[in-house]
């Protein structure tokens, strides 16, 4: 395997069993370099298969329609105003397989550029949790108390982090309980002050894992997610969560696993608040089911297995020209 620039950190590396040294190329960069391009044009007659990784990058845009008959485009798309430009209406009729992180992705594509007659898998991703998690040492470090609701991730307006912290104070104004929001990450927003709002900073991941297993409750506030790792790691800790009805891909997790509510406004996610903590029997399903739905849906065994079947589709048609009679996908766990 080739890993060229960069890699997405959910599928983490491809390797071959193999003795052919270019086999499969993951194309993944931030960066506006025409080198890459330029190199890409001259190698793509040694790959069997080109994964080319989140739609909005340079590297996606010119990289695609070079190696467009051997490439899985795992596009990370979201209904964002960047989707909406001229140059994605032909982009996303190029590739030979797509690899959607969740069916509201799939369904966003289909319908907005009319492409559903180019093979797809849903491949979701490998959500693994640490079998050793304290929520009693994240408490003492950071003050959280026994009573809060968590947000992981970036803090940003764009991610709904603001309107949350604003949904959350009015909250605290009509109810008597002791709750905090706890705001796990950095970014550019100013977070307001309040002694119930504690923002941690960058945490490690084990601090991240005893966080969120002390919550009452996840909130993941973005409009625009294409998977939203956080609300399944939540999931599969046992924790409710509460997401933005804006986000397709936030509600149909809340709808398949039933371990979610979500929110279109304040009073809703006030009213949902109410309702966790009224409800002890049904918040105790919810629990259940989260951790259910995860390991059901988001194992890297389900990942390996989808992955394996598209290599297995497209390669067939190129094998013989790199000369690769066999192989096996093993990933990041196996490793």
């Amino acid at each position: 395997c080739v890993v060229k620039y960069d890699f997405f950190h959910c599928f983490h590396l491809i390797f071959l069993n193999s003795m052919q040294k270019y086999y499969i190329c993951m194309l993944f960069s931030t960066e506006i370099n025409q080198e890459m391009i330029e190199d890409i044009k001259k190698s793509k007659d040694e790959y069997v298969l080109f994964i080319v990784v989140t739609y909005i990058y340079y590297l996606a845009v010119k990289a695609l329609p070079e190696i467009a008959e051997k490439a899985l485009f795992i596009s990370t798309a979201h209904d964002e105003p960047w989707i909406n430009m001229s140059m994605y209406k032909e982009l996303f009729h190029l590739p030979r397989y797509f690899g959607f992180l969740t069916d509201a992705e799939k369904e966003l594509v289909r319908q907005k550029f009319n492409n559903a007659y180019i093979p797809h898998k849903v491949l979701g991703t490998g959500i693994q949790v640490p079998k050793e998690i304290n929520a009693n040492r994240a408490k003492d470090k950071f003050q959280l108390g026994n009573n809060y609701i968590v947000y992981v991730g970036r803090l940003d307006e764009t991610k709904g982090c603001l309107e949350l912290c604003n949904y959350f104070l009015e909250y605290k104004k009509q109810s008597t309980k002791n709750l905090k929001l706890v705001l796990v990450g950095k970014g550019d927003m100013d977070v307001p002050e309040d002694d119930s709002i504690i923002a941690t900073g960058f945490v490690t991941d084990e601090e991240k894992y005893d966080i969120i297993s002390g919550a009452f409750a996840m909130v993941t506030p973005s409009k625009y997610e294409s998977l939203c790792i956080a609300l399944l790691e939540g999931m599969a800790l046992g924790i409710p969560v509460i997401a933005n009805e804006k986000c397709m891909v936030l509600k149909q997790h809340c709808l398949k696993s039933n371990a979610g509510l979500f929110y279109d406004n304040c009073d809703d996610f006030c009213k949902i608040l109410d309702y966790l903590y009224s409800h002890s029997d049904e918040y105790a399903v919810m629990q259940k089911n989260g951790k259910e739905y995860v390991e059901n849906n988001y194992t890297w065994d389900i990942v390996q297995k989808k992955i394996t079947e598209i290599v297995d589709d497209i390669s067939c048609t190129f094998r013989d020209a790199v000369d690769v009679d066999k192989h096996k996908v093993i990933l990041d766990k196996d490793v």
